[in-house]
């Protein structure tokens, strides 16, 4: 029973019957280690590359500052997560182009 347990707890898992253990070779590890080490070296530059690159790309063609956007980015992702990352956005930008036919209808009233 002791060992039971013991196996149970252990960081390699094994059957019951304790004969052979479901831990993969040394190898397979060592080369699973250097894909994540790999992965996490492309994706982190990228991921940031991205988060710069996006507000500029959906600015384009706007009257919209980029701050704006930026700010509709990160705050539609922080608030919504992946959804937010494309509506933060335009609902900012909704909303200045309102604020700024607002402030101009005012202005020449």
């Amino acid at each position: 029973m002791n060992e039971t347990i013991w196996s149970l707890t252990s960081p390699r898992v094994k059957r019951i019957s304790g004969s052979k253990d479901f831990h993969s070779s040394p190898q397979k590890d060592f080369c699973n280690k250097i894909g994540t080490k790999r992965t996490a070296i492309y994706l982190i530059p990228v991921s940031l590359l991205d988060n710069i690159l996006r507000p500029l790309v959906m600015a384009r063609g706007l009257d919209t500052p980029m701050l704006i956007i930026l700010i509709g980015v990160l705050g539609g992702t922080v608030s919504y997560g992946i959804t937010g990352l494309f509506l933060g956005p335009v609902v900012l930008a909704v909303i200045w182009e309102l604020l700024v036919a607002w402030t101009r209808e005012r202005e020449s009233a």
